[in-house]
């Protein structure tokens, strides 16, 4: 190897200035030449196809939204129909011949701390074919508002017809019962408190729910006089052989499964008239 002079290295450092020189103009140079494409020659390019995207999409969104809430009024139309003939089938289904009689010895107040409860009947508030209702007081738990005045009620009517009202937590023991209403109305503190409530309210207890089981009386009155459940034989999928319980198209029932008619004890297989809707 030759020894190094001090010219050599001289020359060397120049050449590293110049090719500094040299490196800092080039990055200046893209920098510069990098802004102008970006700011002066795309950007402006971009935000016109951008301006022309959103204004496209726009107006592609609002089509689709009026395509969309015309089918939605459409299926809505189509639906109406098809609640109407849900609620007629629940009318010919309905099943009226179970009696509706409420007594008494039916209500069984919870005994607490091995005391005979407090309860008394007070009679129908409301007495027809297809529903009734009874009012009765019966003790609680309660330390002050000691009682209570509560509605019990049956009906042949039930969802999807109907929804009957129902309070959890009365102090009565129902679970081997089939009542459709069962409503804590108000707690006093005496008996007589709770009987100069109610002959004073009771034109306006359950005066909506009344009103309400009236017009459905009045539908399924006109239901079973126009139809029939042949008229929708196309739309039974599974009838009972000996009442006019039915399943229809409108049904979601297990697959591979053979439904029972509990109308009946001990319950019955139901036969297959149609096949479910796919």
């Amino acid at each position: 190897m030759s020894k190094i002079t001090t010219a050599e290295v001289l020359a060397h450092e120049k050449q590293i200035d110049i090719l500094r020189d040299t490196k800092d103009k080039e990055r200046k140079q893209g920098e510069l030449t990098t802004r102008h494409l970006t700011y002066d020659v795309f950007n402006p390019k971009i935000r016109l196809l951008e301006q022309r995207r959103d204004k496209a999409v726009a107006k592609i969104c609002k089509h689709t939204q009026k395509v969309l809430a015309t089918l939605d009024d459409e299926i809505n139309d189509q639906y109406v129909i098809i609640e109407q003939v849900k609620r007629i089938l629940a009318c010919l289904e309905t099943y009226t011949d179970t009696n509706l009689s409420i007594s008494d010895s039916e209500i069984e107040p919870y005994e607490r701390y091995g005391k005979t409860p407090y309860k008394e009947g007070l009679g129908y508030l409301f007495n027809d074919d297809h529903l009734k209702i009874k009012m009765f007081i019966i003790g609680n738990d309660k330390p002050v508002n000691k009682y209570s005045l509560i509605a019990i009620g049956r009906s042949h009517f039930t969802e999807p017809l109907i929804k009957l009202p129902r309070s959890y937590g009365l102090d009565i023991n129902t679970w081997n019962t089939t009542f459709n209403i069962e409503l804590g109305i108000k707690d006093m503190a005496s008996v007589e408190e709770l009987k100069a409530y109610y002959d004073k309210h009771k034109d306006t207890i359950l005066k909506d729910e009344i009103a309400e089981y009236k017009n459905v009386k009045a539908e399924y009155v006109q239901t079973i006089k126009d139809y029939k459940i042949e008229d929708f034989k196309e739309l039974i999928t599974w009838q009972c052989p000996t009442c006019n319980s039915f399943y229809s198209i409108f049904d979601n029932l297990a697959t591979n499964y053979t439904p029972k008619c509990h109308r009946h004890d001990p319950a019955i297989d139901m036969i297959r008239t149609n096949k479910e809707k796919s």
